[in-house]
């Protein structure tokens, strides 16, 4: 396994954001769910708020910066 980047310019915020569905996480945040206060309900923007200040937050690490010892973290993967 070879990373296509090199791990200073892999950033976390984006990983996140091309590997898991963050709209369906909360089910009035994805625009499909049933929930019956949809629209009337002042949490969505909250909910929203706060997943752009985790992205945010993500969005200040590179894979180099918490992965201090590369060796482990591998030898990990393939135990």
């Amino acid at each position: 396994m070879r990373l296509a980047k090199a791990p200073c310019d892999i950033n976390i915020g984006t990983v996140v954001r091309e590997l898991e569905n963050l709209e369906g996480s909360v089910d009035c945040m994805g625009g499909k769910g049933k929930c019956a206060l949809a629209g009337g309900c002042g949490l969505t923007p909250v909910l929203s708020g706060a997943l752009g200040a985790f992205l945010d937050h993500l969005d200040g690490f590179s894979l180099a910066g918490i992965v201090s010892d590369r060796d482990a973290a591998i030898a990990k993967l393939f135990a």
